[in-house]
């Protein structure tokens, strides 16, 4: 005799992995397309290598602590196909305000990425030269770069407070799409063993 209630049941759970897979081609397209759009916001080359590095905020502000991750590769890609990215590597990072004060700090290339962070609090507003130092090759080779510190809103001019306004926009914006992709991860697992536990409570039938 036909089971009218199990076909019933059968097309919605296939409905349901059909759904799973769909949020699973957005997620991993969501994914993909937040890499391929990854950009370094300052690139520095010396020799055969580049230093890529970003901070957060892009534009720091006096008195908030800014993170920088930053990685260094070769200018050219490596004969045998690898990216030739440092890892494993102790770096100097040494930055030095308008006002001539100098801050040394050290961190460390993981062996498994390529990329390190740091962070630092600049306490005025003003150009800052952040200087990275690590070997490459045998020998030590430094990148230098700026950057342009602002004021705080509450001192800061009109054009200014438009300015970080702006940034602080994005990077909730940004922050909200971090925290889409984890409820979909979230839900594709909830979904992924609901689904299997389904399945095998119809094999015990």
């Amino acid at each position: 005799m036909f089971d009218e209630s199990a076909d019933v049941t059968s097309r919605e759970s296939g409905r349901v992995v059909c759904l799973a897979f769909v949020i699973a081609l957005i997620a991993l397209a969501a994914i993909s397309g937040t890499a391929s759009a990854h950009q370094w916001q300052d690139t520095v080359e010396k020799d055969q290598y580049r230093l890529g590095i970003n901070s957060n905020p892009e534009r720091p502000v006096a008195g908030v602590e800014t993170t920088f991750v930053a990685a260094i590769g070769p200018t050219e890609t490596v004969s045998d196909g690898h990216s030739g990215d440092l890892t494993d590597q102790p770096v100097t990072v040494d930055i030095v305000g308008p006002d001539g004060s100098h801050t040394h700090m050290t961190t460390q290339i993981p062996a498994d990425d390529p990329h390190f962070t740091f962070a630092h609090t600049f306490l005025t507003n003003g150009t800052y030269e952040l200087t990275v130092t690590t070997m490459a090759d045998g020998e030590p080779t430094s990148f230098t770069t700026t950057r342009e510190v602002q004021l705080l809103p509450t001192t800061a001019s009109g054009g200014e407070v438009t300015a970080l306004r702006a940034e602080v926009a994005s990077l909730r914006q940004s922050l909200r799409t971090t925290q889409l992709l984890a409820g979909i991860a979230a839900f594709l697992t909830v979904t992924s063993t609901g689904v299997s536990v389904f399945f095998h409570l119809r094999g015990l039938r």
